[in-house]
Order: structure tokens, then C-alpha cells, then sequence
């Protein structure tokens, strides 16, 4: 619903001047997604669980100096060199978070949304700039073009599988 532009988001009857306030809106937003990020640890958890507890430390280091200094022997081991790129950037990625306090994490994410925040809010007055269309006239056109029903893959396939 319409909330003003009180949030720093412009709402649904809004005045169509700004899609993001000024930079205390942007500062409050960001704060706000901030805080609900994932902690240090559930960070740490969930790139552990992508391959880096399977593996141990010493494992992915002796793995990584065989990639570096002799790469066929990789494929006689049976690794893949993209496996274990991907796991070691998760492992080293992990050990960051786990040695991150909270509010490391949170200056970190409300750096990074404050960013993206302001890259949105470019990206969209640069929109407007191009077409002119008032945001009334731009939701209109968006609720006519998008369809109104999306069909799900596995739907498309049950009706495939029962025709065939």
C-alpha cells in the first residue's frame, strides 16, 4: 500500500518523485535488511554444509598444492579442478565468517545493501529519465504485459506425462 515514501520506497499511490528517499532513507533501509541477514555463524554453517565439512582442512591444502604444481594428477585422483575451486573458495569463505563478531557482519551487509541500494535507486531514475512515463503509467503497463498466471515446470510436465 501507499506509505508515503516514509520508508524511503516509494508506495503504490506514491508521489512518483523517487523510487529510494535520500540517503538517511537509503541508511534506515539498509539497516533494516541488515539486520535481518544471516549471523556469522549461520553464514558459516551454510557454506559448511556445501562442501567444506565433508572435506578437512589438510585435505583441501594438499588437494590444492597437487592442483598447483601438478594438475594431472588431479584426474588420476578422480577430482574435479571445478569441485574443488568451488570448495576451497567456500572453505576460505567460511573461516571468514567464523571469525567475524555479529557486528562485523552487519557493517559488512548494511555496507553492501547501502551499495546496492543506491545502484537500484540509479538504475531506476535512469529509467524514468529515458522514458519520461510517470510510476503510475509504468505500474500500469507492467500489470498489463506480466501474465496474470505463471504456469509451474512441474505442472507443464504432469500435463505432458498424462497426454502422452
Amino acid at each position: 500500500g501507499d506509505n508515503g515514501g516514509e520508508d524511503g520506497f516509494e508506495g503504490r499511490g506514491g508521489s512518483g518523485k523517487e523510487v529510494l528517499g535520500e540517503g538517511a532513507h537509503v541508511s534506515g533501509l539498509a539497516e533494516t535488511l541488515a539486520a535481518g541477514s544471516a549471523s556469522p555463524a549461520e553464514m558459516a554453517a551454510l557454506l559448511g554444509r556445501q562442501g567444506r565439512s565433508a572435506v578437512p582442512k589438510e585435505t583441501l591444502r594438499m588437494l590444492a598444492g597437487i592442483a598447483l604444481h601438478q594438475p594431472g594428477m588431479l584426474r588420476a585422483l578422480n577430482v574435479d579442478p571445478e569441485w574443488l575451486e568451488r570448495t576451497i573458495t567456500r572453505s576460505m569463505a567460511a573461516e571468514k565468517f567464523e571469525e567475524m563478531s555479529g557486528d562485523e557482519k552487519r557493517a559488512l551487509d548494511r555496507q553492501r545493501w547501502v551499495k546496492w541500494l543506491l545502484l537500484y535507486r540509479e538504475r531506476v531514475e535512469s529509467e524514468r529519465a529515458d522514458h519520461g512515463t510517470p510510476a503510475h503509467e509504468r505500474r500500469e503497463m507492467m500489470a498489463r504485459s506480466n501474465p496474470w498466471l505463471v504456469l509451474r515446470n512441474w505442472v507443464a510436465q504432469e500435463a505432458i506425462e498424462a497426454a502422452e
